[in-house]
């Protein structure tokens, strides 16, 4: 909802003692929690209460409360309004097996994340197969492809995504100076937000006179 307090947890899933499964389906999660308060005196338990603190784990939200945008948002004018976005969105990890072990990233509107793709059952290769990483870039606020990423011309048929270059587990995404992020052998420059950088000093025993900014 527009002008409303959120804060957002993101994060995916895949069990780490079995990183070589291929069955289980794992997904990239946005939750919105609009809790944001602290102070609060319990009254209910009832939907709706902006006093409730929710007490049972049967009312929280579950995977079908989230809307699916692995096949949405791809482009601007199919991404989820609002009222869809009411608990948050989930992206799928569609490759078989896939999973998402690190932490993600979040700066200038795009989390960026790594996942697992183990080696498929099916492999005839003569050494042994590690299993691929992958780097996506997703908008934080709906799933969506960022425009402003080289994702999309790639080749791998991802918009969201690209792989990141080496084989096994990939690590964290982390900040590589200031307006580039890494993932194994793989680079990006997200576009940041703009912003004017503000200096202070702490006078005391002075009188307050105003400084004049430049």
């Amino acid at each position: 909802e527009t002008g409303v307090a959120t804060d957002l947890v993101i994060f995916g899933t895949g069990d780490r003692a079995d990183p070589l499964n291929l069955v289980t389906r794992n997904y990239f999660y946005a939750f919105r929690d609009p809790d944001v308060s602290s102070g609060k005196n319990f009254s209910s338990n009832t939907s709706g209460d902006p006093e409730r603190i929710i007490t049972s784990l049967s009312d929280l939200p579950d995977h079908d409360d989230f809307v699916d945008v692995t096949n949405r948002c791809l482009t601007v004018s199919d991404c989820p309004d609002a009222s869809e976005l009411e608990t948050g969105w989930k992206l799928s990890l569609v490759n078989s097996g896939e999973k998402a072990f690190a932490a993600p990233l979040t700066i200038g509107g795009v989390s960026f994340f790594t996942t697992f793709v183990p080696p498929g059952s099916d492999a005839t290769i003569c050494v042994p197969d590690e299993g691929r990483g992958k780097l996506y870039g997703v908008n934080v606020l709906n799933g969506g492809v960022d425009s402003n990423l080289r994702f999309g011309n790639d080749g791998d048929g991802d918009n969201r995504s690209t792989d990141v270059g080496s084989r096994g587990i990939s690590g964290d995404v982390i900040a590589v100076g200031l307006d580039t992020i890494g993932a194994n052998t793989t680079l990006e420059k997200p576009t940041l937000p703009t912003g004017r950088p503000y200096s202070w000093r702490e006078r005391r025993n002075d009188d307050e006179t105003p400084v004049t900014q430049p």
